[in-house]
């Protein structure tokens, strides 16, 4: 949605890069690339607890005021601060030790391998995994940041993170626009009980995710995910459409699931496909889902091709001049005073060139 400019709201949930784990993550991201970032820096300082207290952060912070230096730097010279008793120096130390050792790691791998770097040697991990439903939906949520990262991969050590750092924050900035009522609404099937729309569209039939992993060794929980499918199916009025991709990147590998059971539980006789028949071990056609694809060649990896001067248009934004291009990257004055003059990933944004 936010590649293609459509608006989208959430029920019962907060938007991706507004998550607590997600903002947290991308801070460690942001101190490996810049430890000067002292905003970054108190987020994680204490993420997970370490043992280094408000009082603590204080001394410091005066400390750096003094003697005119960064928060970080300030922090390397702890043993120099007269109030600091030794457990202290000692946090504070096995923090700068465990920063060190992620920049170099940031030197030798791409950034989905820094993040998951990030995410066992910060015990970060550790941190959010506390063995509850809802702490194993955090981590699949950083483990889907590992996959966003991974278009980067091609990209080498060090570069591959700042690119990703530069392109998430323009992400981000849409991400945080609020949602207008024309909207997409995005939901669990547990948020949508009781609710009824036009259409509906039901994503993730396959094996793994509808029914979920943990139902596919327990029968009742497997009769719980039926009954789940059963109630998303009805909330349709007029149109149903059931999705499944043929690959797709989980946990910042691709993969290959076989296609949800439930799929060939559906009465053929309902199925509006060309086939009359729902398949389960083979590809279901896309003509079978209701749509076309846009082919492959027509893609452009590199984005839209401005150059300084253009008029453009954004699905979000509105109209506005191109100010600059730097390799993938516009800066666009938007007429529209609200939104001013912004940064926009061209692989990414929505923009169409108007003039």
């Amino acid at each position: 949605f936010l590649r293609y400019g459509m608006p989208y709201k959430i029920v019962g949930g907060i938007k991706f890069y507004q998550r607590k784990e997600v903002k947290d993550m991308v801070a460690y991201l942001r101190v490996i690339q810049n430890p000067s970032d002292s905003v970054s820096l108190f987020r994680i300082i204490n993420t997970p607890t370490r043992k280094i207290g408000a009082r603590t952060l204080e001394i410091i912070q005066d400390y750096a005021l003094q003697k005119n230096l960064s928060f970080f730097e300030a922090m390397q010279q702890v043993e120099s601060i007269p109030e600091m008793n030794l457990s202290k120096t000692e946090a504070i130390s096995q923090f700068i030790d465990l920063v060190k050792e992620l920049q170099k790691i940031n030197t030798q791998f791409s950034a989905s391998g820094v993040i998951k770097h990030v995410l066992d040697l910060s015990g970060y991990k550790k941190f959010i995994d506390d063995g509850t439903i809802e702490g194993e939906s955090r981590l699949e949520n950083i483990y889907e940041l590992i996959s966003v990262a991974a278009k980067y991969d091609n990209l080498e050590a060090g570069i591959s993170l700042s690119i990703f750092l530069e392109e998430i924050s323009l992400i981000a900035d849409v991400d945080t626009l609020d949602s207008q009522d024309n909207a997409v609404t995005l939901m669990t099937i547990h948020s949508a009980k009781g609710l009824e729309f036009p259409t509906v569209f039901i994503a993730g039939l396959e094996e793994g995710i509808l029914p979920h992993s943990r139902s596919l060794l327990e029968r009742d929980e497997l009769e719980e995910e039926r009954r789940l499918m059963y109630v998303g199916m009805t909330r349709a009025k007029d149109r149903l459409y059931l999705l499944r991709a043929k690959n797709r990147m989980l946990y910042g590998e691709t993969q290959s699931n076989t296609p949800s059971q439930f799929l060939s539980e559906i009465p053929q006789a309902i199925v509006d496909s060309e086939q009359e028949a729902v398949r389960t071990h083979r590809e279901l056609s896309t003509q079978e889902l209701g749509y076309t694809p846009i082919p492959y060649e027509e893609y452009d990896e590199d984005g839209i091709q401005l150059n300084e001067g253009d008029k453009v248009a954004h699905a979000t934004f509105g109209e506005g001049t191109v100010m600059n291009v730097t390799g993938a990257v516009a800066v666009v004055a938007f007429n529209n005073p609200k939104y001013g003059v912004k940064k926009m990933a061209l692989s990414i944004a929505p923009l169409k060139k108007i003039g």
